[in-house]
């Protein structure tokens, strides 16, 4: 069997996908299978043109009129050799290829449907734009057309069941929080990653992108709060992307704490960017506590990364976050900054003996009930299924799913 194996653009810097698609490279390899990794090529997207205000729309050239093509020539070159092909694309956001290939049988692993019910207007305070509409149905589309979706968490399965066209047995959940291996890190190499990026003894930490539903300004507002009733607080390491407006915005409206524009105060906050997953162990397990109060999340791979590494936890009292965490973290409203801020003090204050059993519990947890040995053989399993079922009964070429998800959207518009 051979695995074609889709995975994102470069320039769109998905590291989380990116670290998804190099775990089931290595899975699928232990089991000897041959894996063809394609990506979209920024042809059209570099040199100056990738930075300027027409980057994003020569981006979409590359994904979405060079790619399909070579992604399907490539298809046809693999049968015409004789091999038995898998399509497996990583990332949901590119089901809209599946639209141009129908070949061979397809698996797509779904991490969240948040950008497509955005489109469909169920975030009123985020509207998406008109071209972002269209590229959400497409991909909406494209996942109709798939043989199976994965989905990274129940929530994820619910909600795509109720937006797709597939039925009940085309979707199952293989859980997403084994992106990268973690295990506690060794107090030397703690102090190394502490060294390299100047980072102090005792720090809180939150790890993310710019994302509306990531909430980084309400980390913002959350340590701002918590240094109103703790001046001695740690100080707070933001390890990711590097931060954007909204952020900015939340630095300056408790600029009584950060100073003007948070310049004032720079020691309080600790910007970590561009690192390499080798460090993350160390991130996670030198810090007093990980701050994750995410509005929404498809999983909340931070989150299992915490556990795994023997970090104590802070994060949303909403699903996913307060079923991944299983009873492992302290959870609050998100949007009472008051409140995660008086959550954080109680890590803080815990005593040694009750933070060594805190971490021991979710070691555990996440051992018994997260850690993703498994999950490669699970898709392993599922890939030969499909192959199996499709030399059977091959999927026909032509669909309509294009103007049923169109109609779908308009039905709950």
């Amino acid at each position: 069997m051979t695995i074609v194996l889709v995975g994102n653009y470069a320039p769109d810097q998905q590291e989380s996908m990116r670290r998804f698609g190099l775990a089931l490279k290595a899975g699928y390899a232990r089991h000897r299978i041959e894996v063809v990794e394609m990506t979209p090529g920024p042809l059209f997207r570099r040199g100056s043109w990738a930075e300027s205000r027409f980057g994003k729309w020569l981006g979409y050239v590359d994904k979405y009129m060079i790619f399909p093509w070579r992604l399907r020539a490539r298809l046809d070159a693999l049968k015409r050799e004789g091999k038995e092909v898998v399509l497996h694309i990583c990332d949901h956001s590119n089901a809209i290829y599946l639209l141009f290939t129908h070949q061979v049988p397809s698996l797509v692993t779904c991490h969240d449907v948040l950008a497509i019910t955005a489109a469909m207007g169920d975030y009123p305070l985020r509207p998406t734009q008109w071209s972002g509409r269209i590229l959400q149905r497409a991909i909406l589309a494209g996942l109709n057309r798939a043989d199976h979706v994965v989905c990274v968490s129940q929530r994820t399965a619910s909600s795509l069941r109720t937006l797709s066209l597939l039925g009940w047995d085309q979707i199952s959940v293989i859980y997403g929080g084994w992106i990268h291996e973690c295990a506690p890190a060794s107090a030397e190499d703690c102090r190394s990653v502490r060294e390299r990026y100047g980072l102090p003894e005792r720090y809180l930490l939150h790890i993310g992108g710019n994302a509306w539903y990531k909430n980084r300004p309400g980390v913002i507002d959350i340590y701002a709060a918590l240094l109103r009733r703790r001046p001695d607080a740690p100080p707070l390491v933001l390890a990711g992307k590097v931060p954007d407006a909204g952020m900015n915005e939340a630095l300056q409206r408790n600029r009584d704490v950060f100073g003007p524009g948070g310049k004032d105060r720079p020691e309080r906050i600790i910007y970590v960017t561009d690192f390499p997953d080798e460090i993350l162990s160390a991130l996670y397990t030198g810090a007093e506590a990980l701050l994750f109060p995410s509005l929404e999340e498809g999983f909340g791979v931070p989150l299992t990364e915490a556990l795994a590494c023997g970090c104590p936890i802070v994060t949303s009292n909403r699903p996913p976050m307060s079923t991944v965490t299983g009873g492992n973290a302290l959870l609050g409203n998100p949007d009472d900054f008051v409140e995660m801020a008086g959550l954080l003090e109680v890590l803080l204050d815990e005593p040694p003996e009750a933070r060594r059993q805190r971490i021991a519990a979710g070691l555990d947890y996440f051992r018994h009930s997260l850690d993703g040995t498994g999950s490669v053989e699970l898709y392993f399993e599922l890939c030969r299924r499909l192959l199996h079922g499709w030399q059977a009964h091959p999927r026909p070429p032509a669909a309509s799913e294009a103007g049923s998800a169109s109609a779908l959207a308009e039905e709950r518009a």
